[in-house]
């Protein structure tokens, strides 16, 4: 009797022991998501909870570690960087122990994009005439193939002269608007101590909403069909020391930041504009942002150079109502462009950089340097589409894969393109040509 009560509580003690190894394995919580899938690059998120500072996890590509170690976070960005275009590839993550895997795997199943054509109709549209001033596109926005804006200043014949009794002098355009049939000549107003005041436009961005901002160096937001003018000076925002904001980004009618020369910057929340100290005195020649895929905070970069005289060089990250110096290790003196996505940073000026990640101190890369004949003046992207446009005409665009230079198709001497826009399979540049004011139109066929 008394052997069989042992045997009995030994069994016991054995299937007890079974389980709690069995929930020591189970108790892991491992979640495999596609985070972001380019067309060469996949960025998977992987997160498990609970994380010592012991365990070891896996992430394989069917036979392929794309990562294997030590976690930092519960929620971990891991890239995978060697595809091949629109192709399928199976993962599976788990926890490892004494180099075997322990408690269950998850899968994940994800495909690669397809690249975009680099093939383009390219259309020209001047605007201007010979006589007068000289007329110049500083900026571009796409709303949609039908709704776009370009802003800068326009002289015509019917411009820079008395009206017909003498009465009002004939200011060039500032703007003007694609309706989808034909480009329109605007005059954007904004009223200024009463009065309406008409000056040249040198920004302008859109929202997602189809909202349309625009800035002279002093922002003019929408309001009914119409703009307000935002006098940072008269406000007291703003003193003697600063320069216009001319550059604009934002994510909302609440959240707006404007940039420009003499280092300044400024961020509207909707409510009340807030100056920020850039810490340079020179020009800051762009500004960009997009959330970031882990905190949700935003990241906000801008550049500031001087591309003309030289001097000292600054990639500032705007965070709050702070900025911070980040490295500019591998870049040249002359910055003039900047975009980026999640996962790769792009800044234009004398030659085209790259940096892989955002919040590090790795060099900057110069492309290829056949990629570019001339100078860089700006860059924007579109997912995995991106484009470049420059002095003499110059339009690279990429395709998700490959970079293809247009200018034998779009050279123009002497002009520059300022600014460039993307949307889908729709490019717009604009900028100067000799006295006349210049966008060209891409469409992908």
């Amino acid at each position: 009797m008394r052997t069989s009560i042992i045997l009995l509580i030994f069994i016991a003690l054995s299937l007890n022991t079974c389980r709690k190894n069995t929930t020591s394995f189970d108790r892991y919580t491992i979640k495999l998501q596609s985070e972001s899938v380019g067309v060469t690059e996949a960025w998977l998120r992987l997160s498990v909870q609970p994380l010592t500072s012991e365990d070891r996890f896996v992430v394989k590509r069917d036979t392929h570690y794309v990562f294997r170690g030590r976690l930092n976070s519960q929620d971990t960005i891991i890239s995978d960087l060697d595809l091949k275009p629109s192709t399928t590839y199976g993962y599976t993550a788990y926890r490892e122990a004494e180099g075997q895997q322990a408690g269950k795997a998850t899968t994940l199943d994800i495909t690669t994009m397809d690249t975009t054509s680099h093939d383009f109709e390219w259309d020209i549209y001047e605007f201007g005439a010979d006589s007068g001033g000289s007329s110049a596109l500083y900026d571009v926005a796409i709303i949609d193939e039908n709704d776009i804006w370009a802003v800068g200043e326009i002289h015509t014949s019917e411009t820079d002269k008395w009206n017909e009794d003498s009465t009002k002098w004939i200011r060039p355009y500032n703007a003007v608007h694609w309706d989808g049939q034909e480009w329109e000549l605007k005059y954007i107003y904004v009223d200024y101590r009463g009065k309406p005041n008409l000056a040249p436009l040198k920004g302008v961005f859109a929202m997602d909403d189809g909202k349309v901002i625009f800035s002279s160096g002093l922002p003019y937001l929408p309001t009914n069909n119409e703009w307000k003018l935002y006098h940072l000076w008269d406000m007291g925002i703003l003193d003697e020391n600063d320069g216009g904001v001319d550059n604009i980004w934002g994510t909302s009618l609440s959240n707006l930041y404007f940039a420009g020369r003499k280092g300044t910057i400024v961020h509207y929340n909707g409510n009340s504009w807030q100056r920020i100290e850039s810490g340079t005195t020179q020009s800051i020649r762009d500004i960009w942002g997009v959330k970031d895929s882990v905190s949700g905070s935003m990241n906000i970069i801008a550049i500031a150079s001087n591309i003309y005289q030289g001097g000292e060089i600054k990639v500032l990250r705007i965070d709050r109502e702070s900025v911070i110096n980040m490295s500019t290790a591998g870049l040249p003196w002359a910055l003039d462009g900047i975009w980026f996505n999640k996962h790769h940073i792009y800044i234009g000026g004398d030659g085209l950089f790259k940096r892989n990640c955002i919040e590090c101190s790795a060099p900057w890369q110069l492309f290829d340097t056949d990629l570019t004949n001339y100078f860089s003046h700006a860059i924007r992207g579109d997912g995995i589409n991106m484009v470049v446009a420059g002095a003499f005409g110059e339009i690279i665009t990429y395709n998700g894969m490959t970079w293809k230079n247009h200018l034998s198709d779009t050279y123009m001497s002497p002009g520059s393109y300022y600014a460039v826009d993307v949307k889908a399979n729709l490019i717009v540049a604009v900028g100067h040509k000799s006295y006349h004011g210049y966008i060209r139109i891409g469409r992908r066929f």
